[in-house]
């Protein structure tokens, strides 16, 4: 399962939508002061008024539960959003706005706790908000993003192909809607490369390659300088330019790549936090810099490909010093660090065979041990890890002659043949 937290990295929310009324006297309390303070009763009368009252109730509950965080608030939050939705009739004015809360709280209840029947609330409710909506209503790409958004979630939890199909053919509409100078558009097409790249793992379908390289790099050329999407979507618009080079064999496109991966890393200072969309302001929680190791990783990838098919030992030095900056700055406890790992230990050996310094092998040795070291007993790639570290040990043995390498070379193969799931 994907981090919760990347499903609001993709959630497109819009300052301008009101997701849920705040009346004044609320919205004059400090944070510190909802604590304490009370719901207000609904005892209105009349069902609009009801229906009023009760969203206005139901927010005093979710501001308390950002400042909190007890689930129980924002539960009690959408019991209360759920009575205007079943008191207001379909056609009414208003109708939309109740559903789209519902389903924005349901939205925040799913990130904190990353459960489906979360996911399917918000898929229901967004769809009932959509029902009456008409295209020219101005929240209708919000309401289709986000229905879009967890229609790709869900597909990450139970890998029904129709759901990344209805997510694509829902974020297509989101496009075809925005203006061309809506400052949204960018973020819009970008979640839909993310749907494509969902599917194309999935059927591996090269059609979808193209049609998300065209998409993102529509993408990258309306977001303008300056903007904290840039990295991240040049780094997106770089590795479907790697992968495309690798369906067409031109590399022209994997040069593109490079070029691409460049830009980002430089334009990704330290410490930079990508601006993840939450339900309540975009930029309130940020993510942490762990998105520099993982776009510098890409780029070390794409370094490492074109070293093999160059023989440029430029590559592969570039690729090893990239990949050791991504290395120092991930998190000891990262999933990924082993892979990075073994990858930065290949590119030793790639060098060592351009140099035959004894140094590289040493290197490759050190890394894939300790690549190996961090894997967990299940990892699907820990035959293969072993079967290249029992080589390492024997191209060592030849260099040297040092026979606890070959003993350790056939430890090594020995444990990549019982290792097998």
């Amino acid at each position: 399962m994907q981090p919760v937290n990347e499903f609001f990295r993709s959630l497109d929310t819009e300052d301008d939508i009101p997701c849920l009324t705040l009346p004044w006297k609320i919205s004059t309390l400090r944070p510190d002061e909802t604590h304490n303070q009370k719901p207000k009763e609904c005892s209105v009368k009349g069902t609009e008024e009801t229906a009023n009252a009760l969203n206005d109730h139901a927010f005093f509950f979710f501001l308390r539960f950002e400042n909190t965080g007890e689930l129980t608030d924002i539960r009690e939050g959408i019991s209360a959003l759920q009575k205007p939705v079943q008191i207001t009739s379909h056609d009414h004015v208003d109708y939309p706005r109740w559903v789209g809360n519902l389903a924005l709280s349901y939205v925040r209840l799913f990130e904190h706790t990353g459960k489906l029947a979360d996911i399917q609330e918000v898929i229901y409710n967004q769809r009932k908000t959509l029902q009456n909506a008409t295209d020219d209503n101005p929240n209708v790409h919000a309401w289709l993003s986000n229905l879009g958004t967890a229609l790709t979630r869900r597909f990450e939890f139970t890998g029904d192909l129709s759901d990344i199909k209805e997510a694509i053919s829902t974020l297509n509409k989101v496009v075809h809607l925005t203006p061309d100078d809506h400052p949204d558009l960018p973020t819009r097409i970008n979640s839909l490369g993310g749907c494509l790249l969902r599917r194309f793992k999935h059927n591996g379908d090269h059609s979808d390659i193209e049609e998300d390289v065209i998409a993102l790099r529509k993408a990258v050329t309306l977001t303008p300088p300056g903007d904290p999407g840039l990295p991240s979507r040049l780094s997106n618009l770089g590795a479907w330019l790697s992968l495309f080079s690798r369906s067409t064999g031109n590399y022209a496109d994997l040069e593109e790549a490079i070029s691409i991966q460049r830009k980002a890393m430089q334009l990704t200072p330290r410490g930079h936090a990508a601006l993840p969309f939450r339900l309540n302001n975009l930029a309130r929680n940020p993510l942490s810099y762990a998105e520099l190791p993982l776009s510098l990783t890409a780029l070390a990838n794409v370094l490492a490909r074109g070293f093999k098919r160059t023989r440029d030992i430029k590559d592969i030095q570039k690729a090893i010093s990239v990949s050791q900056t991504a290395i120092q700055r991930i998190p000891a406890d990262h999933v990924l660090l082993p892979s990075m790992l073994s990858n930065v230990g290949k590119s030793f050996l790639c060098r060592f065979e351009c140099t035959a310094d004894i140094a590289d092998i040493h290197e490759a040795v050190s890394a894939l041990q300790k690549a190996i070291y961090l894997a967990p007993d299940c990892h699907a790639t820990l035959p293969s890890w072993f079967n290249d570290l029992g080589n390492t040990y024997s191209l060592r043995f030849e260099r040297t002659g040092v026979l606890s390498d070959i003993t350790e070379a056939i430890l090594a193969h020995l444990r990549s043949k019982i290792t097998v799931f």
